[in-house]
């Protein structure tokens, strides 16, 4: 065993101007001490997807040319989905997808939830702009970033733009980690 430290070297150590006898000053172990942030652990380890929170994965109706501009609530069985009271949804990922069969028809598309129980909107994604051709036939739209919904907080499409003789139903997709409030 080694006895006590004798001469501080020159250094960080000389820089505090501490020394003790054979360990880590506590002023240095508080300063470089590791932190590993435990959040996205946490949440990924209790991630569920939609149709573990709500039974199925939820549609919007259908939308043709003409009306389908605006903002479109996904719902189930006619009923707008929305984050239950006491609890608050993180959301990992969200994505709408639209088969649309027609080829050459055009829309352009963006994520939304609305919170404060529908009195704001907030865009989640930016919005996507796709030309069905004839091999492909899917438009997607995706959120950028993880996001927090409270309760009351709504599931919606904003159509930008679309041009489409056959109409399309999108479908919603996304994985979230459900809190108790």
């Amino acid at each position: 065993m080694s006895g006590p430290i004798q001469l501080v070297a020159p250094g960080l150590l000389g820089l505090l101007q501490l020394k003790q006898g054979g360990s880590n000053p506590s002023q240095l172990s508080d300063t470089v001490a590791g932190v590993i942030e435990l959040r996205d652990w946490y949440m990924q380890a209790r991630m569920l997807d939609e149709v573990s929170l709500l039974g199925s994965a939820p549609a919007t109706p259908v939308v043709t040319t003409g009306t389908g501009a605006g903002i479109q609530a996904f719902n189930i069985g006619g009923v707008n989905q929305v984050v239950p009271n006491g609890q608050a949804w993180y959301i990992d990922m969200m994505s709408a997808s639209v088969a649309i069969t027609t080829a050459a028809d055009t829309i352009v598309m963006s994520l939304c939830i609305s919170n404060n129980l529908g009195q704001n909107t907030l865009q989640v994604g930016p919005p996507s702009s796709d030309v069905i051709t004839a091999r492909a036939r899917v438009a997607i739209c995706r959120s950028d970033r993880g996001f927090w919904m409270h309760p009351g907080d709504k599931f919606l499409l904003m159509i930008h733009d679309i041009l489409s003789v056959g109409g399309y139903s999108p479908t919603l997709r996304f994985r979230a980690t459900p809190c108790q409030l």
